[in-house]
């Protein structure tokens, strides 16, 4: 009983002592000093003044300062509040609008993409709609070329098109010209350059004469490739189409026989060239025809214009005066193209081109 009775006042007086003092946070003013510690602190700080008088500088103002900064420091800095998903959003969208309007004719593209937004709705009156076109055309004359080019603006040019008048397109057409084969080329503008070659049949000799001497290497191209094709298989007439295939039967053809081309094509060219010169267009063809097969992944194998040419080389091949002549040419064309004969055979000249393989073709 007594240890008992001894551990409970020990365990009373521990409690009612006094817990010690923490030490004073960093941020808090410093604790007050005893009067003998400010005597002495005042004389120490009057000898440094008279210290420093003597050698002509300001001791009090610096500490002063000092105490200031100190004091300054000493303060805790609030904190911003974090800005809500809205307001962030909002910023941003802000922002995005100011760096829209820095580029070159942001304003215009603005300004266009809001009549653009009335003019391609579907519940409009034709009265309606031709208004807010007409609006729109005013916005972007003269400016189409710099902008067509953009994701944005591109689609506003497809609407102009789509609803204009007719002369309102061929102004669209005629401020472009000079550029569709770059335009082609081009991942948005492609699409205005096919609208613009179905909606104005009487431009499209002057589109596609922007593409002669580049056919192949637009055909090789990822985004051109689609509306060259497009091009000679829907739009085109017979004799713009032998224009489109010239480029496979080299530069000579190309500069000394366009006419008899677009009259009567290859067939036309051949029956009048002789022998050496035969030999060329003949070798011309087959190296085009190889560009082609060999770069199967470029989607240019399954195109009506590459097997026309296909079944224009096979038949003037029949044409060669030796048999053995005959299968020789036939034999390598056929190693070049085997792997790939199963994508022509969709098309009226690529079945054609597969049936003659399979009619002259060996067993093996």
């Amino acid at each position: 009983k007594h240890l008992i009775t001894t551990k409970k006042n020990a365990d009373r007086e521990e409690k009612a002592a006094p817990k010690p003092k923490r030490k004073a946070p960093i941020t808090a003013t410093a604790p007050l000093k005893n009067e003998s510690d400010t005597d002495s602190d005042e004389k120490d700080d009057f000898d440094e003044m008279s210290e420093a008088s003597d050698d002509g500088s300001e001791g009090g103002d610096d500490d002063e300062d000092d105490m200031e900064v100190d004091g300054a420091q000493a303060k805790p800095k609030k904190k911003r509040a974090p800005k809500t998903a809205a307001e962030s959003h909002a910023l941003q969208r802000q922002q995005a609008k100011e760096r829209r309007l820095t580029r070159p004719n942001g304003g215009m593209i603005v300004e266009a993409k809001k009549n653009w937004e009335l003019a391609r709705q579907h519940n409009l009156s034709k009265q309606e709609r031709q208004k807010h076109i007409n609006d729109l055309m005013e916005t972007v004359k003269g400016k189409v070329k710099d902008v067509v080019t953009k994701h944005d603006a591109s689609r506003v040019i497809q609407t102009l098109v789509k609803y204009g008048s007719q002369s309102q397109r061929d102004t669209v057409a005629h401020e472009l010209q000079g550029a569709y084969r770059d335009l082609i080329q081009s991942r948005y503008s492609r699409h205005l350059v096919l609208k613009l070659i179905r909606c104005c049949p009487s431009l499209r000799p002057q589109i596609f004469s922007e593409f002669h001497g580049h056919v192949i290497r637009l055909l090789l191209h990822r985004d051109a490739t689609d509306i060259i094709s497009s091009a000679f298989t829907d739009y085109a007439s017979p004799q713009e189409r032998n224009l489109l295939i010239r480029d496979f039967y080299g530069k000579e053809v190309a500069l000394f026989d366009s006419d008899k081309l677009k009259a009567g094509g290859l067939k036309a060219v051949m029956d009048e060239a002789d022998d050496a010169r035969k030999g060329r267009i003949m070798s011309a063809l087959k190296s085009s025809l190889t560009r082609i097969f060999e770069n199967p992944d470029k989607g240019a194998v399954g195109h009506p214009v590459v097997h026309r040419a296909l079944w224009e080389y096979l038949q003037e091949v029949s044409r060669l005066p030796t048999a053995e002549e005959q299968a020789k040419a036939r034999s390598e064309m056929f190693e070049n193209c085997h792997e790939l004969l199963a994508e022509m055979a969709h098309t009226k000249d690529g079945s054609r081109a597969v049936r003659e393989f399979v009619a002259w073709g060996s067993a093996k």
